[in-house]
């Protein structure tokens, strides 16, 4: 729904002339609640040039912005407005109490193709390009007096703890709206912007809002932070613990694994000595291979693999097996990798059953006998090892296809550590 407004009230253009809904709407209202305990900032730049910087708390601010609004009226006073609380009298990040909106500063006066727009042209754009990447459409839209400021106003208050995601979400749509203008300078959350009902006397504009959504129930609409950020951001907030939760479980295997080495003979893949570290090593390896068979039936249900992808699917599950069994000469791999083979690739005959096992075999027989291979100048096991972000990448395995496995999953796969917040 459209708002028409002034500085401080707003009225429904849609509804009947003697029904007309009047707001009163201080815009400030929407982000800084006057209930709450925090200060808020003004910078004010007067008309000589000279810049101030204050403090006042919150449930002060409505008589603060009446008198800076008259003072940028009648001082030519340039007035700015902090859009987050503040723990105490200074505006830095580290003492940030609260924030409770997302805000973008498009200086689209500064694109050569825009510069003849007006904002109500602007805010038509940053529309479609809402609906577009299927982003929220602002809370408010504010004509700054030469750029446009849009918000998106949040359910709740957050805390200085949630600074982190909250800043991604600030660069990734500084991101999207670059080709609007969008300042990149402008984007932490200790900014001030103008105040609405201010002068810009840059150009003798008054800040004033443009546009405004408003729910159902006559409010400006607000937006889950945690809903919006998993629209914005490449991971949602539940991709992100399963990242974690992973990274932990690696973390743990490869400590118990870096144990393992240790304690095992220098003869290639040798006999591991201690059994608890041994049992790991077989577990870890295990699920490898069960997870591979696991994702032929994901994949392809009871018929197995397709022409085209039996051969690496076989190589890989009965490795990974050979692996697993590497330290048990008494293991009947011979049978064992057959039986598997068959499994997930039911349409071969038995000679080409045996021809697959055959090439893992000898290469399990020399990793038991003690002996190694070159790889990169180092000797290293017969068997061939893989990292698991390769096996992700060459098996165009899925996230969902992951939450089903135990041992090939995003826990190796290579992610911006900004992004994992």
């Amino acid at each position: 729904m459209q708002i028409i407004s002034t500085a401080n009230k707003a009225v429904n253009p849609n509804s009947d002339i003697e029904d007309q809904i009047q707001f009163d709407f201080l815009e400030s209202d929407q982000y800084l609640d006057s209930k709450r305990q925090g200060y808020a900032a003004f910078l004010v730049i007067d008309a000589d040039g000279e810049t101030k910087q204050y403090t006042t708390h919150v449930s002060d601010l409505a008589l603060h912005i009446d008198y800076h609004n008259k003072n940028s009226t009648e001082k030519n006073h340039n007035v700015y407005l902090s859009q987050a609380m503040f723990a105490n009298h200074s505006r830095k990040k580290e003492n940030l109490a609260s924030i409770k909106l997302i805000f973008i500063d498009l200086d689209y006066y500064n694109i050569t193709a825009l510069k003849n727009l007006n904002a109500d042209d602007i805010k038509k754009r940053v529309y479609n390009l809402c609906d577009a990447e299927k982003i929220p459409r602002p809370s408010i839209t504010i004509d700054s007096g030469k750029g446009v400021y849009i918000k998106w106003i949040l359910e709740h208050h957050l805390p200085r703890k949630a600074l982190k995601r909250w800043d991604l979400v600030q660069n990734k749509l500084i991101e999207k709206f670059d080709h609007l203008g969008a300042d990149s300078n402008a984007k932490d959350a200790s900014r001030v912007l103008r105040l609405v009902g201010s002068v810009n006397h840059k150009t003798g504009n008054t800040v004033t809002i443009i546009d405004s959504n408003i729910s159902e129930q006559n409010e400006i609409e607000t937006h889950n932070f945690s809903d919006f950020a998993d629209n914005v951001l490449p991971y949602t907030n539940a991709q992100i613990q399963l990242f974690r939760q992973q990274k932990s479980d690696r973390e743990e295997i490869n400590a118990k694994l870096g144990k393992a080495s240790k304690a095992t003979k220098k003869k290639g893949y040798g006999s591991v000595i201690n059994s608890e570290n041994k049992f790991t090593f077989v577990k870890y390896n295990q699920h490898r291979y069960q997870d591979l068979i696991e994702l032929v039936r994901i994949r392809f249900g009871d018929g197995g693999c397709p022409d085209g992808q039996r051969d690496l699917f076989a190589w890989l599950t009965v490795n990974y097996m050979a692996l697993a069994h590497s330290h048990y000469k008494k293991f009947d791999f011979w049978r064992e990798s057959k039986a598997v083979i068959a499994e997930i690739c039911p349409k071969w005959t038995q000679t080409r059953l045996e021809q697959a096992a055959s090439a893992v075999f000898k290469r399990l027989l020399m990793a038991q006998a003690g002996e190694t291979v070159e790889f990169n100048g180092k000797q290293v096991t017969p068997l061939y090892t893989h990292r698991t972000s390769s096996l992700i990448r060459d098996l165009s395995i899925t996230v969902e296809e992951q939450r089903q496995l135990k041992a090939v999953s995003y826990t190796h796969l290579t992610l911006p550590t900004s992004d994992l917040v």
